[in-house]
């Protein structure tokens, strides 16, 4: 699937068995500026068992979910992750390198699952956490919460909205 946006954005599937280093240089690039101040072996540290948790909890929770790498102009920027069910599109994780950031990309990409929602009559749902600045996105493109608990609230699209 292309994107549009301001340059050329493309979805290309990923296996994450043989692409595991990309995925997790993907993930540390994109988290790294969020641990700068650790001395370098433990922000490494960290991170990797950081990657290592949510790579299991996606596994685990949504074994169905397709994983693509997010290019622009063939250079991979982040990972987009969504899960397709009979009732829902849920993104379950949109992560981008922080040089990515602000270029609408994630614009694009959300825009790209609301028209999908629009054309099989799903809600698209995701979860985010309390204090994390996607959810201005989130909410400019018009997705509402629909539940509270813990650190995340759970945020819903509704084409009826």
């Amino acid at each position: 699937m292309t994107v549009p946006c301001t340059s050329t954005v493309t979805l290309r599937a990923v296996d994450p068995v043989v692409e595991r280093g990309l995925l997790m240089r993907l993930y540390t690039g994109a988290r790294a500026q969020e641990f700068a101040a650790l001395p370098a072996d433990q922000r490494d540290g960290l991170l990797a068992l950081q990657y290592e948790a949510q790579d299991r909890a996606i596994t685990g929770t949504t074994p169905e979910a397709t994983r693509a790498v997010i290019e622009v102009e063939g250079a991979p920027v982040g990972l987009l992750v969504v899960d397709r069910t009979t009732t829902e599109i849920r993104l379950v994780d949109v992560t981008l390198l922080p040089e990515a950031r602000g270029a609408g990309i994630g614009t694009a990409l959300l825009t790209a699952l609301i028209d999908e929602s629009h054309s099989t009559q799903r809600p698209v749902t995701l979860h985010v956490a309390h204090g994390n600045p996607a959810r201005a996105l989130y909410e400019r493109l018009g997705f509402r919460v629909v539940a509270t608990g813990g650190a995340h609230d759970r945020l819903e699209y509704k084409e009826t909205q």
